[in-house]
């Protein structure tokens, strides 16, 4: 280990300046935990935006609870040869050197195998590297601080529709986006219809009413973590989702064109007159009119017809004057007088 140190401060010693870095590195132990008597490989994670070409670190453990096994190379080093000190109980000192200067790349410095002499739950509180004795330098001879690695212990997500947040409907782009501040994070997504993306926020269009459940996962090189949520897509909205004629005039491809009195429920349709309309979707909504008083109406119906008593009518469509309908009930054509 003394011939280690001799080089790795030849290296430092051969660089010009030690000056202070403004570019983000982070280096962090993975999580260990598990049952006594189990051997669990935890990797050093590594990750920055400078060219860092040698690091020297200290891992600290509790030794009642932690045994040191052995210590393998990682994706992260191509020639670098790993040096290892144990003389200090509690305390695993790593020195990552490369003789021609070969970069260190994002991803793991070292894989360091541990027996754990008692049940320990999964966290990364149990090893700790020690910031004020690592050392990272760059071919520039800049020396680099480093942040931790955070594991995600906590993550939401947000949903807004447009024209109307609160108001999802089939066919109107839902726009999401995940709650969870983590670097070195990915975000996929599943939005319950089959559909999945990647994205800390996405947007998505549903082509069935439904409820839906949308699921996040964040990933970072130390942990996952998935949360869900239920999102209930309506059928479109009369007073969102109608196309606009312009003038007052809306339209729905299956229902004609109708005038919209705005600030009322009435409507002119341009074939049925006047009608009042109660109920926002239109897969649901009642109309009263002189014609046929009420009558519960769908757009997966329509032109079926149901009346107040639960009786079904069938409208002729584009019949103005008169207008003619169906009655089931009454087993026979109606027409206006």
């Amino acid at each position: 280990m003394k011939i280690c140190n001799f080089f790795f401060s030849l290296l430092v010693l051969s660089l010009i300046h030690v000056l202070p870095s403004h570019g983000e590195t982070f280096l962090s132990t993975g999580l260990i935990g598990g049952e006594t008597g189990t051997v669990v490989d935890v990797p050093v994670y590594f990750s920055s935006e400078e060219s860092i070409v040698g690091a020297e670190f200290i891992i600290e453990y509790n030794a009642a609870h932690l045994e040191v096994g052995g210590i393998r190379k990682g994706n992260a080093i191509t020639d670098h040869e790993i040096f290892d000190d144990q003389e200090t109980e509690g305390e695993l000192k790593i020195t990552i050197l490369s003789m021609q200067n070969d970069l260190l790349e994002d991803g793991n410095l070292t894989i360091v195998s541990f027996t754990l002499l008692q049940d320990l739950e999964s966290s990364q509180n149990h090893l700790q590297i020690n910031a004020e004795n690592t050392l990272l330098v760059s071919t520039s001879g800049q020396e680099f601080s480093f942040a931790t690695i955070e594991p995600i212990s906590l993550m939401s997500l947000d949903y807004s529709a447009a024209l109307s947040p609160t108001k999802p409907a089939i066919g109107r782009e839902i726009s999401l986006e995940a709650n969870a501040d983590y670097p070195l994070t990915t975000f996929t997504w599943d939005f319950g219809d089959g559909n999945s993306t990647s994205g800390q926020s996405t947007s998505h269009t549903y082509d069935r009413p439904d409820s839906y459940l949308v699921t996040i996962t964040a990933t970072n090189p130390i942990n996952s973590l998935s949360h869900s949520q239920t999102i209930t897509v309506s059928s479109p909205y009369w007073e969102l989702d109608a196309e606009d004629l312009g003038h007052g005039w809306k339209s729905f491809d299956w229902f004609g064109a109708y005038y919209d009195t705005s600030g009322t429920a009435w409507i002119f349709h341009q074939d049925l007159g006047w009608m009042y309309r109660h109920g926002e979707t239109i897969d649901h909504t009642w109309f009263w009119s002189k014609r046929w008083q009420w009558a519960w109406l769908s757009n997966e119906f329509y032109p079926y017809v149901a009346n107040d008593s639960g009786g079904w009518m069938y409208y002729l469509q584009g019949t103005t004057s008169p207008v003619r309908w169906y009655d089931y009930g009454l087993s026979q054509w109606l027409y206006d007088q």
